[in-house]
């Protein structure tokens, strides 16, 4: 008999080539992360002031919705002010993750210890983040600390039914097509491809639904405008198509799944969309792959077993199982892959999933998987050596892997484990001082205290030629960033000893380019541009607890490590043979029927 690779074997082996060249790909690719978080303030958290600021400043990571931001004062008494005059300053134009700060005018305040409660929405994810800072104006208070904020429990559910939707609109669809081949007949196809259409419409639903809740504070038109509307809409559009794709395989239960070119469509506007809306949306296209990536090959592997267990009779199940063994082994693979190179955008450190809620939620999540692994491996083994799995560990591991699913949902609605006091960041230097010669002037330049708020500028100009030609009439500063559109300039105020200076305003910390032009009686004037790094704000660091160490680089790198173990295990499982499947009996077609 002639010996060929199995049709599922074959689509296993190229699934696992494609997520192993992607992943190979992806170790280019960014590790911003889509979810705004305060990183500094003025006033500090903590701080002992002797009088009272005028004005209130909020550093945030990405950028934030100011029709969505609240902020309030509130004294020992309880009694709350007002902060007036909200505004955002900095950020990009047309990048939503630039980070911003948010600008406050703050109420005439006595001694005493004063809290400062403030929450708003980033504009990328719609996630909703808040905070407290408490100071002191006379007097020591006890520093309020970082809490997270815990998701809302209906977000998470809502989440949860939509992840849960898409693993059983997949499985229902390819859980048809592994039923058909085992000789499960076609009522229990049809049943799993009705499965498929509920369950798909179940998470447009609950995605219909999270966007009216997200949408809360900013409207319905403001939410879907952007790049998370745009993902919105093509998740949207892909479960409709996934549950239309169900339902046409009603009529053709025979026909092969991952051949129909709507349901391909389908899964990949499901994974690209589910990644545009969340914490993957701000590190560029290759992410985002990663993201969908993810999300087919965890669903892949859930939903086709839940399907078989709940749709394909008792009698051909381990058949079924045993073509589904391939596929199951490529999508643990390309979910591990894709899952460490995700890792490298949303956990900062060791101290960082360690410390902070969302580490150990993922610490969890990452053993259960391990779990789920080590049962689904046992199930194999049991199938091959004995013809059948065990009921229990079957369904012991698909509960294991439902419980993944809720611990992916309170990880897609709460904030990343990147927040600064837990990651020692590689910052560049910041500018101490420009001195050179421009023209027949020698120019130094500088800017105190070089971090974001007010600074002052101090410039010193000296004519080297004796004597000089003219006077010094003028000398202006500009602040741009490289290759932005040119910016406004100021004119200094001339000081003693040949001395200009003046205030001015920086938003955050960033790379700038210094430009000065000097204006002196009947002569062109005289303009020297020099590159100058803002200084960023004194983080107050968490104390060790094993290692701040930026932890993007290790886990890249141990992405590319699996993804070349995972190429080889491709090539070596191309090269295995097995005889053709004996054909099932018609009666047992018949009989399953």
């Amino acid at each position: 008999m002639r010996r060929s690779l199995s049709a599922s074997r074959r689509l296993a082996s190229l699934l696992l080539c494609l997520f192993t060249l992607l992943g190979l790909a992806l170790q280019r690719a960014g590790s911003a992360s889509a979810h705004a978080y305060l990183a500094t303030s003025n006033p500090a958290d903590g701080a002992d002031l002797s009088t009272a600021p005028a004005e209130l400043r909020l550093d945030f990571s990405e950028s934030v919705v100011l029709g969505a931001t609240t902020v309030r004062v509130v004294d020992s008494a309880q009694h709350a002010y007002p902060v007036t005059n909200l505004r955002l300053v900095g950020g990009v134009s047309g990048e939503t993750e630039a980070p911003v700060s948010l600008y406050g005018k703050l109420p005439p305040l006595g001694r005493g210890a004063y809290r400062l409660d403030w929450a708003t929405l980033s504009r990328d994810d719609l996630h909703r983040t808040s905070g407290v800072i408490v100071f002191g104006i006379g007097q020591n208070v006890t520093a309020a600390g970082s809490p997270e904020p815990r998701p809302p429990a209906e977000e998470v559910w809502l989440r949860w039914l939509l992840l849960a939707g898409f693993a059983a609109g997949l499985g229902g669809v390819l859980g048809a097509e592994l039923m058909h081949r085992a000789g499960a007949g076609r009522v229990a196809a049809r049943r799993a491809l009705l499965l498929a259409a509920g369950a798909a419409g179940v998470s447009a639903v609950a995605a219909a639904a999270l966007l009216l809740r997200q949408a809360g504070g900013i409207g319905l038109l403001g939410a879907l405008s952007g790049r998370y509307g745009l993902g919105w809409l093509v998740r949207e559009v892909g479960l409709l198509c996934l549950g239309s794709a169900a339902l046409a395989q009603l009529r053709w239960p025979a026909r092969l799944s991952f051949r129909n070119v709507q349901l391909i469509i389908a899964v990949a506007e499901c994974g690209i969309g589910s990644a545009l809306v969340g914490h993957d949306s701000a590190a560029g296209p290759l992410t985002i792959l990663a993201g969908a990536v993810h999300l087919i090959s965890v669903s892949a592997w859930v939903g086709p077993l839940l399907v078989v267990l709940l749709c394909c009779p008792a009698g051909r199940r381990s058949t079924a199982l045993r073509a589904f063994g391939p596929l199951a082994a490529a999508s643990v693979g390309a979910a591990v892959i894709s899952g460490v190179y995700l890792m490298a955008g949303v956990v900062g450190s060791v101290d960082a999933g360690l410390a902070t809620f969302y580490g150990r939620v993922l610490s969890l999540k990452l053993a259960l998987f391990a779990a789920a692994g080590l049962l689904g491996w046992a199930n194999h083994r049991r199938l091959r050596r004995r013809g059948r799995a065990a009921g229990a560990t079957l369904y012991t591991e698909l509960g294991v892997l439902t419980a993944v699913l809720a611990l992916a949902a309170v990880l897609t609605s709460s904030q990343p484990a990147r927040e600064p006091q837990y990651v020692q960041a590689a910052r560049p230097a910041a500018s101490t001082g420009v001195d050179g010669l421009a023209a027949d002037l020698q120019l130094t330049a500088g800017l105190k205290p070089n971090r974001p708020g007010s600074n002052i500028v101090l410039v010193h100009v000296f004519d080297t030629r004796r004597p000089a030609p003219a006077q010094i009439t003028a000398v202006r500063i500009r602040l741009q960033e490289p290759g932005g559109p040119p910016s406004s300039s100021l004119s200094l105020q001339p000081a003693p000893d040949a001395a200009w200076t003046g205030t001015v305003q920086l938003a955050a910390a960033r790379q700038l380019r210094l430009e000065l032009v000097i204006s002196r009686a009947g002569l062109p004037d005289v303009t020297a541009g020099y590159p100058w790094i803002v200084g960023q704000p004194p983080v107050p660091a968490h104390p060790t607890i094993l290692s701040r160490a930026p932890l993007a680089v290790p886990l890249r790198i141990l992405a590319a490590t699996l993804s070349v173990a995972a190429m080889l295990l491709a090539l070596f499982a191309l090269r295995g043979r097995e005889p053709e499947p004996t054909p099932v009996p018609a009666a047992v077609l018949v009989g399953a029927e």
